[in-house]
C-alpha cells in the first residue's frame, strides 16, 4: 500500500494512540504517536510530518500549548486539537495558539479519513492547498 503522508498523533491515552495509530496506518498513513506535548516536540525535531492530531487535555502541556510548540518546527503544518470538552474558550485558545482547527470527541472516524484525505497527497505526502487549488 502506498504511504499517504505522514500523522503525528499525539494522546496522553494509550488505547486513543493504539487505536487511532491502527486505523489511520491500516488506510495507509504512517503514523508517528507521542504521549504528550514535551514528546510530541522531541518527535518534532527529528521526524517531519503533514498532520498533526493533539488531544486537549493532557499532563504537562495542554493541546494548545502543543501546537504553538509544534508550530516552532512546522509552520505550514496542519494541527488539529481534539477534545471532548467542547467550549468556544477551548476552540479559541487553540486557534490562537496556531491549531488549524478542532476535532471533537468520539472523533467520527469516516469523516476525519474524509479530512485527511483532503489535506494530504497520497503520492507526496505534501499537503495540498485548501483553497485556490486548481480544478483538475
Amino acid at each position: 500500500m502506498h504511504e499517504r503522508g505522514v500523522v503525528l498523533l499525539v494522546d496522553d491515552n494509550r488505547g486513543i494512540r493504539l487505536t487511532m495509530g491502527r486505523i489511520l496506518g491500516n488506510v495507509g498513513y504512517r503514523v508517528v504517536v507521542a504521549a504528550n506535548g514535551s514528546e510530541a516536540v522531541d518527535v518534532a525535531r527529528r521526524q517531519p510530518f503533514d498532520v498533526a492530531l493533539i488531544d486537549f487535555k493532557m499532563n504537562g502541556m495542554n493541546g494548545a500549548e502543543t501546537c504553538a510548540s509544534l508550530r516552532q518546527f512546522n509552520l505550514d503544518a496542519t494541527l488539529f486539537i481534539v477534545t471532548a470538552h467542547v467550549s468556544s474558550e477551548i476552540e479559541r485558545s487553540a486557534l490562537a495558539d496556531g491549531a488549524t482547527g478542532v476535532i471533537h470527541k468520539p472523533v467520527d472516524v469516516p469523516a476525519l479519513l474524509e479530512l485527511l484525505n483532503e489535506l494530504i497527497t497520497p503520492t507526496e505526502g505534501a499537503l495540498v492547498p485548501a483553497v485556490g487549488r486548481a480544478a483538475g
